[in-house]
């Protein structure tokens, strides 16, 4: 039985993104394993497990605070990639194709939360 999260395209798309990064930082020197390439997955693991976990919270108020750590972890992916791209280990191509993925989830994300604000509200 599959849980209501996973039908969720913000939560596909983020666990899709997720595993891109794990393919990604493998190819990353061995000196960041447990530096940049281990943050760099944790925030990137972040974005699907807030969603799932906001999703499962019995108030609507926590599932968007936890939709918004969510976002807080796309920013931290963001960033992140940009140091990587910076230090010569992603390639152009790939930095930007991450980064539009992560762009494209936090368009996602965002109308998620505004859907639920507006059902708060009402």
């Amino acid at each position: 039985m599959r849980a209501p999260f996973e039908d969720l395209r913000v939560w596909q798309t983020a666990q899709k993104l997720a595993v891109e990064i794990y393919r990604t930082t493998e190819l990353f020197p061995a000196s960041e394993r447990y530096s940049l390439s281990a943050q760099l997955r944790r925030a990137a693991i972040s974005v699907s497990a807030n969603i799932a976990e906001g999703n499962a919270r019995r108030f609507r108020r926590e599932y968007i605070q936890a939709c918004y750590v969510a976002r807080g972890s796309i920013a931290e992916v963001k960033s992140l990639l940009n140091l990587s791209f910076r230090l010569g280990f992603l390639a152009h191509p790939d930095y930007c194709a991450l980064l539009e993925g992560y762009n494209n989830a936090g368009r996602m994300l965002q109308r998620l939360i505004a859907r639920l604000d507006d059902t708060a509200k009402g």
